[in-house]
């Protein structure tokens, strides 16, 4: 075992010091003694290794040298790290865990060449913590961990000592065997008899908090989960969503009641007061409508916010049901029991259990029976039925039925008609429990079948995201993150802050940051790159975020722990890029299918679930497995989402163009850089941002840009003459620069006749040229021209540049050198832009004006000061 024990231990060991050792030392702060501490771990994992060796009996030196390299790269992971750091604090870590990591990692560890994969890492731990046990360094890193660990049982006792006395309380006169069985830190009661009411109860309502307050992404990031294990939760970053009739916010007066703001103004309540109404009233938020009104329908946008809002409400209310507090705004003083149903979840035992040829008949109870069949006993919590459905019939409670339009469809809608009966048979007893159900405004559509009475479930959209809300949510976001990751408070809304400008100052960004989704995909890539100033950067690094969402995921069980439960790419053995390539190619197919005929309303274009199976067939081997992807898809948001009709769309248009453009460069059949620029010609206003995302994926390329910059401007203009045409290319072509930071390329050519500086002057001269083309082109035209000279250009025209005086950046305006006395007449131009009424000035005495500009209190001192020799 030379390789395994000789190299492969002392390098490995060496390697591990200088990359593992100052990650634990951040982490294991409590009881860290510095250099004695670092060298215990070296210790230990000498030891482990040690042990890992002599558990492999590899045949010959090359399996020895194989064994060698694959646990260096497995150790260097970093998603095996949090396991050696649970070895570092005495425990043993989760082998299963280990596993599947191997596993993610590319290797089968059933084909280990003399090596039990599970009998090494078992080994490995065994001589870690015998090691750790002996090592004086560690002892202070142990101790804190158990004492961590004895505070977290103490506080669980206490918690099941309270329950069990709630129990006893409840139990009349008579006997009861308790007996205690303990497994980790989990204590279970069990006694002769049933669990009180009150304490069935309150494990429904932790349960249900557990499943609700999980913060969305959370499973995407190592950083969302604390020292201790323990999530960043929803209800730490939850804000404020308004209430809107379409996109308008609805405004809500000083002590007006909520179903009176909902009313529709009338003509004249718009025209009259607007000023004081803007000033005096508030938006509406959805929390309020939901707390006023029996009955209600959410609308809104995919990514925007309807789950995250029912998931914040049933958490509060199962809170406030377990530990009374004053309610919302707008909600009864009674803590009413939340009950949540996701419907497409619903739909499913729906089809598993009852089956689908027995559905039109059978809506009477389907609610109840799920809830008694499959929802609560999947939770543990099947004895709490019958005191769920005695609650909500006598004292009430409030039950949501989130996601509409995630119901499967049928060829003539039955499946969503039977879902509206079985709401309304639900909901007819209930009156003293509200009802709130959510749907994708796109689906709710007027007419259809299965939309209920609008008189009993009145509408509301949730508005998207404003600036208040972007810059609460970020101060929310790094008000929470910021202790993960070791910043004071100071740092916290600095980073804060920054987030929120970020989004905001750019245009690209404020649209997509006014969905929660897409706004919280950016604060996470916010914390470690903080947003590119480059677009096509971002919505790459967003793109590989979203399709995390398809890949292996860790989820907290019920008891606590946590598990990868493998996910879309995992299950069906795919890599993310292959999965990638096939939603850039949708991408550009849909798009171009979409040119000219749909999509000028901003939407991204419809994909069909059988151009969804066509491309992924190849990848996954056939029908039925490209079926089982486009299931997984509808269920778990990520890059597609589901629509209506059998179809599926990105999430924004942005995310279609920019894959759209990710594919321009795979194209075999055609050059791409003549493909883009044919389709640009047919129609500019559609792949305008196609060409822009597509130069910008090969930014780094400055053959590739240069490329696509010659086609747009080949040549110089030969006259004072400028189409239309020629315009738009050249002010695309300097957007192009500026995105790409071409300039960067040119200034580092000396030579004047380098292609790079003659393609940049060839770009200013079209626009400089169009600034006085007032036969070719209107003023507005020519305005543009200018904006993209000085806005996205180094302008070099005299005159036009800036200037520094006294260290303030000043425009270099060309003044005259000298002012002569005199009279000077000047307005009274009425063909004159900006022209004012005809006056005369009187100039006593010549003066030079500087090359600045000058306000005129300014210009009125040269005038009444004769002394004056130079402005």
């Amino acid at each position: 075992m030379n390789a395994l024990t000789a190299d492969f231990l002392t390098n490995l060991a060496a390697e591990l010091g200088g990359t593992i050792i100052p990650a634990l030392a951040r982490r294991l702060r409590d009881g860290w003694q510095g250099d004695a501490s670092a060298r215990a771990i070296e210790a230990c994992f000498a030891a482990g290794l040690t042990a890992l060796a002599l558990e492999a009996s590899a045949a010959n030196p090359d399996e020895e040298a194989l064994l060698a390299d694959i646990f260096r790269d497995f150790f260097r992971d970093p998603a095996v790290h949090p396991h050696l750091l649970t070895l570092a604090r005495g425990n043993e870590p989760d082998l299963e865990e280990l596993a599947f990591l191997f596993a993610e990692a590319g290797y089968d560890r059933e084909t280990l060449p003399g090596l039990d994969f599970t009998q090494g890492m078992k080994a490995f731990s065994a001589a870690f913590l015998a090691q750790a046990a002996a090592e004086a360094g560690l002892q202070g890193v142990i101790a804190a961990a158990q004492t961590l660990q004895q505070t977290r049982l103490l506080r669980d006792l206490a918690a099941q000592a309270r329950e069990l006395a709630a129990i006893l309380r409840q139990r009349p006169g008579g006997h009861v065997q308790a007996g205690n069985y303990v497994v980790g830190t989990q204590i279970v009661y069990q006694w002769g008899g049933g669990a009180g009411p009150q304490t069935l109860e309150a494990a429904y309502l932790r349960t249900l908090i557990g499943r609700c307050n999980r913060l969305d992404l959370a499973e995407v990031d190592e950083r969302f989960l604390g020292d201790d294990g323990d999530e960043v939760q929803l209800t730490d970053v939850f804000t404020t969503l308004y209430a809107a009739r379409g996109e308008q916010v609805i405004a809500r007066a000083p002590g007006q009641m909520v179903a009176e703001a909902l009313r529709p103004p009338r003509e004249e309540t718009l025209r009259a007061g607007r000023a004081r109404q803007e000033k005096e009233t508030q938006p509406l938020t959805a929390v309020s409508v939901a707390g006023a009104l029996p009955r209600l329908v959410i609308l809104g946008h995919p990514g925007g916010g309807k789950s995250t809002l029912v998931n914040y409400l049933a958490t509060q209310l199962a809170r406030r049901r377990l530990n009374p507090a004053p309610p919302p705004p707008d909600w009864p003083e009674a803590p009413l029991l939340p009950v949540r149903i996701v419907l497409r979840r619903f739909a499913a035992w729906l089809a598993a259990e009852v089956g689908l040829d027995k559905l039109p008949g059978a809506k009477e109870g389907l609610v109840w029976r799920y809830l008694r069949e499959k929802l609560l006993a999947d939770w543990g919590c099947a004895n709490v039925y019958d005191h769920l459905w005695r609650v909500l019939h006598e004292e009430g409670g409030v039950i949501f039925f989130d996601g509409l339009d995630e119901v499967p469809e049928s060829v003539d809608d039955a499946r969503r008609s039977l879902m509206k009966a079985a709401i309304l048979d639900f909901a007819r007893p209930l009156d003293r429990c509200k009802l709130v159900i959510t749907c994708r405004e796109y689906a709710y559509k007027k007419g259809a079948a299965w939309r209920l009475p609008e008189k009993q479930f009145p509408i509301i959209d949730l508005a998207l995201f404003q600036e208040e809300q972007i810059r609460q949510f970020a101060a929310a976001w790094y008000r929470v993150m910021g202790p993960r990751l070791e910043w004071d408070a100071a740092q916290q809304v600095q980073k804060g802050e920054r987030l929120a400008t970020a989004v905001l100052s750019k245009p690209h960004l404020r649209e997509l940051g006014q969905y929660p989704l897409l706004l919280t995909l950016m604060a996470q890539v916010h914390i470690k790159h903080d947003l590119p100033e480059n677009r096509t950067e971002l919505y790459d690094l967003a793109v590989n975020l979203l399709l995390s969402h398809w890949e292996n995921r860790l989820v907290r069980q019920e008891d606590g722990t946590r598990r990868w439960e493998p996910g879309l790419i995992a299950r069906l053995g795919l890599k993310r890029e292959e999965v990638r390539s096939v939603l850039e190619q949708l991408a550009f197919t849909v798009h171009e299918r979409q040119e000219g005929r749909q999509g000028k309303d901003g939407r991204a274009a419809d994909i069909s679930r059988d151009e969804l199976w066509e491309g992924l067939k190849p990848l996954v081997g056939g029908y039925d497995r490209a079926s089982e992807a486009t299931e997984y898809i509808q269920t778990r948001a990520g890059l597609l989402q589901a629509q209506e009709g059998f179809t599926y769309s990105f999430p924004q248009r942005t995310f279609q163009e920019f894959l759209a453009a990710a594919h321009v460069w795979s194209l075999s059949k055609e050059d791409p850089v003549e493909a883009l620029y044919a389709r640009l010609a047919r129609d500019t206003a559609w792949w305008r941002e196609v060409f822009l995302l597509a130069a910008g994926q090969v930014r780094e390329k400055a053959s590739l840009v240069q490329a696509l910059l010659n086609r747009l401007v080949p040549d110089k203009p030969q006259n004072e003459t400028v189409s239309d045409w020629r315009l738009t290319r050249a002010i695309l072509a300097a957007q192009t620069i500026h995105e790409t930071n071409f300039l960067r390329f040119v200034r580092g050519q000396k030579e004047a006749d380098h292609p790079y500086v003659l393609l940049v002057g060839r770009v200013r001269a079209w626009l400089e040229t169009a600034l006085v083309a007032e036969k070719s082109l209107p003023p507005r035209r020519r305005a543009e021209a200018g904006r993209a000279l000085g806005g996205w250009l180094e302008d070099t025209r005299p005159g036009v540049g800036v200037i520094e005086r006294d260290g303030v950046k000043l425009p270099d305006i060309a003044w005259g050198e000298w002012v002569t006395a005199g009279t000077y007449a000047i307005g009274g131009d009425k063909d004159a832009y900006g022209s004012f009424k005809r006056q005369t000035v009187e100039i006593p005495h010549d003066f030079r004006l500087a090359r600045y500009p000058v306000t005129y209190a300014q210009f009125q001192c040269f005038v009444e000061a004769p002394d004056v020799a130079d402005g």
